[in-house]
């Protein structure tokens, strides 16, 4: 943890972030062991992937319904160093054909 908070511009908020995260891990870490304890680990794997199955079912019919030729575009924040932010962009018209959890490209440009 030392490394990353040396790298940043705030490490004291980091540093809560990130332990907010380790204890909202464990806690997560805990539940799936009481749900395995009740259920059962192949019950408990079966409710998993019917629900992965699902979310997935639902976002490819939502992104059926986006507008062809529909562009979004969006920046990163910059690193605070230099002066080179990220772009994502996407279009509708190729978001369909790409595999539902492939990123958009990120390129470099210039402010």
């Amino acid at each position: 943890m030392e490394l990353i908070l040396a790298n940043v511009r705030t490490p004291e908020e980091r540093a809560g972030d990130l332990w907010a995260q380790l204890a909202a891990n464990q806690r997560g870490v805990d539940r799936l062991r009481e749900f395995a304890g009740k259920y059962g680990v192949a019950e408990l794997e079966a409710i998993m992937q019917a629900l992965l199955t699902y979310t997935e079912r639902m976002t490819r019919k939502l992104l059926l319904n986006i507008q062809m030729g529909l562009q979004v575009t969006d920046y990163l924040d910059d690193d605070g160093v230099c002066d080179t932010r990220f772009q994502s962009l996407c279009r509708s018209q190729s978001m369909m054909t790409m595999p539902l959890l492939t990123l958009p490209v990120l390129r470099l440009s210039n402010r």
